[in-house]
């Protein structure tokens, strides 16, 4: 089957279940649920499959680990990205590493020639044009270049392709695991998914967003809030969510991107995921989640245990 056609909200079950079943130790039920994902879709995300192959060599399974290397390979995963996982030092000390490594860049290398170089080339100009005007204080150009970036991702989700990183690959960024010129873009983008709900959950339905994306765009609707500022003191998730804020409060300056923003067209919805609150109750945080395709909370604080003790690495960025 196609996967352009496939509906990915399966992929995204499977997923969920295996990391369920990660955190549980549930041993079999882990590989099975990855099984299942990875051999269903062709095209994946790569984070999945590297922190499947984590898992694998944690169970001393150097078969699984290797299929989960090369599945993630074939879908941008780099070698260099296992040296952000502190499990995989021991794996890429192995003898057979070396021939692996050659087969990883071999499989990346045909992964690349299959990405849209034209829309990949424009989408990093576009956020180098973002870049360059934030960083000379060029507010205007900033917005300026922010609603073209809006109105040409409106553009092309009109006719059923959003630019995320199947078309357009990863970035280089390890610690991110994903393509930030374009979320980015959105991010800066008042009211976002208020605005763009059903074309950009379209866009998650057709793998070519990510549900962690999808809802962190939505909560960065809720920081950029103009009523909600207070909420940036708080303590965030990631220092990459940190600095990205910053953008948004300097000198206690409120950016206005879409002036024409209506926030009443979605409510907004809460998931504790870039910022750590307790606003709403677990219940409602996790009803959230479930509703768009997150693993609950108590999962995700038993990844970060995981992460502490026994140097897994779970989290890319906002993912």
């Amino acid at each position: 089957m196609d996967g352009r056609a496939q509906d990915y909200l399966s992929y995204h079950i499977y997923v969920n279940r295996a990391e369920n079943h990660l955190v549980a130790g549930n041993t079999d039920s882990t590989f099975y649920y990855y099984d299942k994902a990875f051999a269903e879709y062709d095209f994946i995300f790569a984070k999945d499959a590297l922190i499947a192959a984590q898992y694998a060599w944690k169970q001393t399974n150097k078969d699984k680990t290797i299929q989960y290397l090369m599945k993630g390979a074939r879908n941008g995963l780099r070698s260099k990205c296992l040296d952000v996982c502190p499990v995989m030092k021991s794996f890429t000390e192995q003898r057979f590493y070396i021939e692996l490594y050659d087969s990883m860049a071999a499989a990346n290398q045909m992964h690349q020639a299959e990405l849209d170089r034209q829309l990949k080339m424009e989408w990093r100009n576009r956020q180098d044009a973002m870049v360059i005007a934030l960083g000379m204080g060029e507010v205007d150009e900033f917005i300026e270049a922010v609603r073209e970036n809006v109105a040409r991702i409106k553009e092309m989700m009109s006719k059923g392709k959003f630019p995320g990183e199947r078309y357009i690959g990863l970035g280089d960024d390890c610690n991110k695991m994903g393509d930030q010129s374009v979320f980015y873009s959105l991010a800066n983008y008042d009211c976002v998914v208020s605005e763009m709900h059903d074309a950009l959950w379209g866009a998650v339905k057709r793998g070519e967003l990510h549900p962690r994306d999808f809802a962190a765009l939505w909560e960065w609707e809720f920081v950029k809030s103009a009523k909600q500022m207070k909420y940036v003191t708080k303590p965030f998730a990631t220092a990459t969510a940190y600095n990205f804020a910053r953008i948004h409060v300097r000198d206690n300056l409120y950016v206005v991107v879409n002036r024409d923003c209506d926030p009443a067209k979605q409510k907004l919805k809460r998931f504790n995921l870039l910022l750590q609150t307790d606003e709403l109750s677990v219940e409602e945080y996790n009803k959230n989640r479930q509703q768009y395709y997150l693993v609950t909370l108590e999962t995700d604080e038993k990844k970060r245990e995981l992460e502490a003790k026994e140097g897994y690495r779970f989290f890319f960025g906002h993912r």
